[in-house]
């Protein structure tokens, strides 16, 4: 049984993770991204996040200097997993792919919150969440032995 893996980044850079889940197990892999990428055995939805523009460039600058700063500025609207989320909230096909996945993976920062928001929302609440290249595929490999979640 082919199992649907959706992998959520803001920069695209997934070459070598989409690789290990095909190594390790029968995947159908598709990828959500805000920057376009070019992954052989992958679906990628391309997704238009919008920039921060000049005011949440100057916000970003001047609060990006410290840890208290950082922090703040990860509660605002320009935070990128919260342009992330928007934009996956308003594109049917991102929407149709997390419904449809037994795993979502996390391959950045920036994606955590859209994880988080499809495993425990409606859209994927039988879906598994994971942050990295080595939960995946061990997720991956416990499907191939039998081991692993149902999902």
């Amino acid at each position: 049984m082919t199992r649907e893996i959706l992998i959520l980044t803001m920069t695209g850079a997934v070459d070598e993770l989409v690789g290990a889940l095909h190594e390790h197990g029968d995947v159908a892999v598709t990828i959500v991204s805000a920057m376009a990428c070019n992954v052989d055995r992958a679906t990628v939805i391309h997704l238009p996040v919008p920039s921060l523009g000049a005011v949440g460039s100057r916000v970003r600058r001047t609060l990006w200097g410290s840890a208290i700063g950082r922090n703040v500025f990860r509660l605002t609207r320009w935070d990128g997993s919260r342009r992330l989320q928007r934009a996956i909230r308003g594109d049917a096909a991102a929407r149709h792919s997390i419904s449809k996945a037994h795993l979502i993976v996390v391959a950045e920062r920036d994606a955590a919150y859209s994880a988080w928001k499809a495993v425990h929302g409606r859209r994927a609440a039988t879906a598994q969440a994971v942050y990295g290249a080595v939960s995946a595929t061990a997720i991956v490999d416990g499907w191939r032995t039998g081991s692993g979640h149902p999902a």
